[in-house]
């Protein structure tokens, strides 16, 4: 990995770059980079953005978070890249036009794969080394309301899942779902990724349909900045939080059965039980073709805002307690 700064990165202070990763899959794309230096030696935060580019609020918490962090009262570094899959900004796909893949579920990636299992890997193996822990924002897609909530993922070391149980207690919510063990065994989001290795990510969700929102980007950089007191590398007089949340560790994915248009019966945050009719999809002259019902009982994590769907398309998810 090299990064062009525009100006040398010191002691106390903010620099600005561009990254470019050894990858040769990679050598055409270079991405933005922010690095909060602090007057003391100390750990590491790496915070990443946009791996969906239309999260809007969650690209300008990042973005914003040197504004209120001062470099001369940090010990240590937050690493920052904003803007991560700059090769969908054109099109504002979710899927990297390279290889049609959501980046979002290839972690930890692999050096030999297509273009986004290297950008996976190169994210972890290359910027993220030494990171004591990395923030993964994401803030509601177009189509998306979310409610807000932090993922982290669970290992069979309790001790280990309690770290990670009190840095994602950093952010102001009730919800925070820690992933089952069993997830190890596949790729998925960049907790899971690192989890394997024993390093920890949170991936922090708040935000709805590409709005540049200043209540969620608040949310990421309030959650942030806790995490960096947390952490010790930021001393701004203010004691770290740690706010109480309700254990979750399954996720269950809701699909539409049928293509038509959708009409959502609940909402992002609330409760649903298992049987509870999750939203009707009706036809054109909106006539009744089905109901969704959920198959678990939860709290609904997101719920889609699109009108028409198409069968099999995901128009919600629900997380839950498997105990």
């Amino acid at each position: 990995m090299k990064i062009n700064w525009e100006t040398p990165s010191r002691p106390g202070s903010v620099a600005y770059g561009e990254i470019s990763f050894s990858n040769s899959r990679l050598e055409k794309s270079k991405f933005p980079a922010i690095e909060i230096s602090g007057s003391l030696p100390g750990r590491k935060l790496c915070v990443m953005a946009g791996i969906h580019v239309n999260e809007a609020s969650s690209i300008e918490a990042a973005i914003e978070l040197h504004r209120v962090v001062d470099p001369k009262r940090m010990r240590g570094k937050i690493s920052i890249i904003p803007i991560v899959n700059v090769s969908t900004v054109p099109n504002r796909t979710v899927e990297t036009p390279e290889d049609g893949k959501n980046l979002h579920w290839l972690f930890p990636g692999s050096p030999e794969g297509s273009y986004s299992e290297c950008l996976a890997d190169a994210l972890l193996s290359e910027w993220a080394v030494g990171a004591d822990v990395l923030l993964d924002l994401h803030g509601g897609d177009r189509g998306e309301n979310l409610c807000d909530y932090v993922v982290f993922q669970k290992t069979e070391d309790e001790v280990w899942n309690d770290k990670c149980r009190r840095l994602a207690a950093c952010f102001d919510t009730e919800l925070a779902v820690g992933l089952s063990p069993k997830g190890l065994e596949s790729t998925g989001r960049c907790c899971t990724g690192l989890a394997g290795q024993r390093r920890i990510a949170l991936v922090c969700e708040s935000g709805a349909n590409g709005i540049l929102d200043r209540k969620n980007i608040e949310w990421h950089r309030e959650g942030i900045v806790n995490v960096a007191r947390h952490l010790g590398i930021y001393d701004d007089g203010v004691d770290a939080k740690e706010y109480a949340q309700i254990s979750l560790d399954e996720y269950e994915f809701i699909a539409s059965p049928l293509d038509g248009m959708i009409y959502p019966i609940v909402e992002a945050g609330t409760r649903i039980e298992r049987g509870d009719v999750f939203a009707e999809i009706r036809d054109s002259y909106g006539r009744k073709k089905t109901s969704i019902r959920a198959r678990v009982g939860g709290i609904v994590m997101m719920r889609t805002t699109l009108q028409f769907v198409e069968k099999a398309e995901i128009v919600g998810s629900i997380a839950y307690s498997s105990r």
